[in-house]
């Protein structure tokens, strides 16, 4: 998790337009009273990788799933910029990009051309058990385009 934390705000320093969104919930009942967002942007700020953009990050903290993810960070994408993303960049798990690409993104109906995920997997022997599970992810079961407009 570092890695994407760390290389989310590193692509924010290269670029001076991008906005980073630390995304997630509080998923795992009485682990603690922060969000996942709210830990990653908090590490990421101790760490001193915020320096020069900390006023172009910001956390999303309801998501719960991917799914959560990608959608809830767009609606506060537009809530902290007062416009919607030009481009997209997910930095997440290797293992979780076809759902995010192929299943995700194509739900919201976003533009492929306009949507890039960099995947980092930690460099452990159950980074392979983690990516048996991804395998029938190929096409998205639901279509979220109605609900978001």
């Amino acid at each position: 998790m570092l890695a994407h934390v760390e290389r989310a705000a590193a692509i924010a320093r290269m670029d001076s337009t991008v906005t980073v969104i630390f995304s997630g919930g509080q998923t795992r009942a009485g682990a603690t009273q922060l969000s996942e967002g709210q830990s990653y942007w908090l590490v990421a700020r101790a760490l001193g990788w915020l320096e020069g953009i900390e006023g172009r990050t910001t956390t999303e903290e309801h998501a719960l799933d991917s799914l959560d993810n990608l959608m809830l960070s767009v609606c506060r994408y537009y809530e902290f910029t007062g416009k919607y993303p030009a481009y997209i960049t997910v930095v997440g798990f290797e293992f979780k990009r076809l759902r995010f690409d192929k299943m995700h993104r194509a739900a919201m109906g976003y533009p492929a051309d306009r949507f890039e995920y960099i995947g980092i997997d930690p460099d452990d022997s159950r980074a392979a058990e983690r990516l048996s599970g991804e395998v029938g992810f190929t096409s998205p079961p639901y279509d979220a385009r109605e609900a978001l407009g």
